[in-house]
């Protein structure tokens, strides 16, 4: 077994544990906070600090947070609906059939 990190962007995604293969990890245990790309072996101790991190990530109304790959988290707004993003049910209906709206 072995430990991972995916990472991309200047972001860690994931952290996990797993048979790394040529075609990604199989058998694997993961715990994600966003998207990766690319997957890079770690120590069991990197594996055991970025846990911690993961653990300590913060949280805040309206807020979303990515982890950058020297471990700082880095906040950003998630956008709020508006009422005009709202469509009719037969406007739904029409594009998941594929129908012009």
């Amino acid at each position: 077994m072995s430990y991972f990190k995916g990472t991309g962007n200047g972001y860690i995604g994931a952290i996990g544990y797993g048979e790394i293969t040529s075609h990604g990890v199989k058998n694997a245990s993961i715990n994600t906070i966003g998207a990766w790309s690319e997957i890079v072996e770690i120590s069991d101790a990197e594996y055991a600090e970025l846990q911690s991190v993961f653990k300590a990530k913060p949280h805040a109304e309206g807020k979303g947070y990515r982890l950058k790959e020297n471990l700082t988290w880095e906040e950003y707004d998630i956008p709020v609906p508006s009422e005009d993003d709202e469509i009719s049910n037969d406007e739904a209906f029409a594009i998941l059939t594929g129908e012009s709206v």
